[in-house]
């Protein structure tokens, strides 16, 4: 149980944006107040270039205040650096007019952004996120705890909690986004959404922002991850893959069409994996026989140690492997970052859940087969 990436109204972070060469926009300009200016080092604005902001200009500040309207600004993620002490990051939309009160003395201080679309959207999500955090920080340390102690049934609890608060918040981002003109901001909180149930609000931000800003590098990459994501969409047709089995005989996902099928990405070095074997081998006995198979695909490296894995498992269903780890071609097909990782295909090859586990999965198989 992990926690996605959450950000706080100016604290947003733009490390993993991308934003090369974008449309220019003489519109955009940037004013502000510092409130504690200091007597040496500089303010400096600055672009993300993929995991590192580029200084392109350094302010002028006269009187506590300065200004930036160049004709060079353009849509996308920025970053002021106030004396090396404070850093705000920017999202600029487009003919905006923006306003910042800044300490400026503290990597904390007190940020404040009008004018911005984007930062407006932000902060009205920041009212149910500072609150989702806390709690969902809470219930990672009753986690952590109840696995440390081995107490199994509070792990479900405390699982079963997260899901459920996650669910909640994934709620009020998809009302936030239909409910608001579609801006750069967006980007951050699709971030937040699940791609297996929400793709069609991510794709929506999607199409609305390519129309905006079509030569947007970080804008057509997101699309074409949108795109990329639609094919393993709940409904859509599994692809097809044909990899060797432990005795080196081919095996094709299309030999299963007609029953339904469990896909499974695991490995024998992966804890969480070969924890949750037990209970898989469990519902291949009892499921089996009623029309559904199991297809094991290893991330192994080591052939003899997947081998022994399969042994110690008792893993009676087909199992197939590259032995290329996370290279697996069929891996990254199906968007493998992480494992365990799953996906339950219905009689005619299409998906029809992701990712289900322990009792998620019971009570599929029993919808089902009941």
């Amino acid at each position: 149980m992990k926690l996605k990436n959450i950000f706080i109204g100016a604290g947003i972070c733009f490390a993993f944006l991308a934003c090369n060469k974008n449309s220019k926009n003489a519109e955009i300009t940037i004013s502000g107040k510092i409130n504690h200016p200091s007597e040496s080092g500089a303010v400096v604005l600055e672009k993300w270039e993929g995991q590192i902001p580029t200084p392109i200009d350094t302010l002028a500040v006269k009187d506590s205040t300065f200004n930036v309207n160049s004709d060079e600004l353009e849509s996308g993620f920025y970053r002021l650096n106030f004396y090396n002490q404070q850093n705000v990051n920017l999202v600029l939309d487009g003919n905006e007019n923006i306003n910042i009160q800044v300490d400026g003395n503290n990597p904390k201080g007190v940020v404040e952004i009008k004018g911005s679309k984007s930062h407006d959207l932000l902060d009205k999500a920041n009212v149910f996120l500072e609150d989702f955090r806390v709690k969902a920080t809470q219930i990672e340390i009753d986690y952590s705890q109840a696995m440390a102690s081995g107490d199994a049934l509070a792990e479900n609890l405390y699982t079963a909690k997260f899901d459920s608060l996650q669910n909640t918040i994934q709620t009020e981002i998809k009302n936030l986004i239909n409910s608001n003109e579609i801006v750069l901001g967006d980007l951050q909180l699709v971030g937040l959404l699940d791609p297996d149930k929400d793709i069609n609000t991510i794709d929506k931000v999607a199409q609305e922002l390519k129309k905006k800003y079509p030569e947007l590098p970080i804008i057509t990459d997101f699309a074409k991850q949108v795109e990329n994501s639609k094919k393993l969409a709940i409904g859509s047709k599994a692809p097809n893959f044909t990899l060797p089995q432990p005795d080196g005989k081919k095996l094709s996902l299309s030999d299963f069409e007609g029953q339904y099928v469990l896909i499974d990405f695991w490995a024998s070095w992966c804890p969480p994996c070969r924890k949750a074997n037990p209970h898989l081998v469990s519902l291949y006995d009892e499921y089996h026989s009623k029309g559904i198979e199991f297809i094991g695909v290893s991330l192994d490296k080591d052939k003899d140690k997947w081998e022994q894995a399969i042994t110690d498992d008792k893993l009676t269903w087909p199992q197939v492997s590259d032995l290329k780890y996370f290279n697996s071609e069929v891996a990254k097909e199906y968007q493998v970052n992480s494992i365990p990782s799953t996906f339950l295909l219905d009689k005619d090859g299409k998906i029809i859940a992701k990712n289900l586990r322990g009792e998620e999965l019971d009570e599929k198989l029993k919808e089902l087969f009941h």
